[in-house]
Parts: C-alpha cells; sequence; structure tokens
C-alpha cells in the first residue's frame, strides 16, 4: 500500500510503499554497494537502510536463490520532461519486516 507522495519543486518525487514482496537477486555485503531485486517482475538495485537488518546479515543471517524480502520501499522519481512523466532514479530499502528463505529440497538419498 502506498503512502502519500511527495513532491519538492526541483521536480522530484518520492513515493513510500509498505510491506513490498522484493525477491533477492544479488546480496551486497559492503554498505557502499546495492543489492539487485526483483520487484513487480522489474530488475532493480537498493541500499537498505535497515540498520538493525544489515547488523543480522553481519552477524551471518544466510540468504539463497529465490528468498524473499517483505519490506518498505522509498522510490525516488524525476521528472522527464520530454516523456512528460517521472522515471524512478534510485530506491531505498527503509525496514526490512521479514526474510523468507526460498523452500529447499531435500535430497532424495538422505
Amino acid at each position: 500500500m502506498a503512502k502519500p507522495e511527495h513532491v519538492d519543486g526541483d521536480n522530484k518525487k518520492i513515493v513510500f510503499l509498505n510491506d513490498v514482496k522484493l525477491h533477492i537477486l544479488k546480496v551486497a555485503f559492503d554498505k557502499n554497494y546495492k543489492w539487485a531485486f526483483y520487484y513487480n517482475g522489474q530488475k532493480t538495485h537498493a541500499k537498505i537502510a535497515d540498520r538493525k537488518f544489515i547488523k543480522n546479515v553481519e552477524k551471518g543471517e544466510k540468504f539463497s536463490k529465490g528468498d524473499v524480502l517483505i519490506a518498505d520501499l522509498e522510490i525516488q522519481k524525476i521528472f522527464n520532461e520530454s516523456l512528460n512523466t517521472y522515471i524512478d532514479h534510485s530506491h531505498i530499502i527503509l525496514r526490512v519486516k521479514s526474510h523468507i528463505p526460498s523452500p529447499q529440497e531435500k535430497d532424495l538419498f538422505e
């Protein structure tokens, strides 16, 4: 569910989304790099601003292909005059609410 948008005088708009489903594509362990996700079928990159979540990652939280994060997301958009529309400029994960591990297949010989 989206919260109200904020528009400033520089043709920028910020959209806040709650409880979005982000499918992890690539994890970034360095705070200066962005994680890669699929959101609504589109590949995107985002920094994670949730310090509690980052501390859990630094303590060794495990991730694997197909994991999902449920999170609050901020999307910063910039108005493109030639297209007459706002275009996504950056994504920031404000809070990670849950980490859902992908279902793991069991080895037939275990």
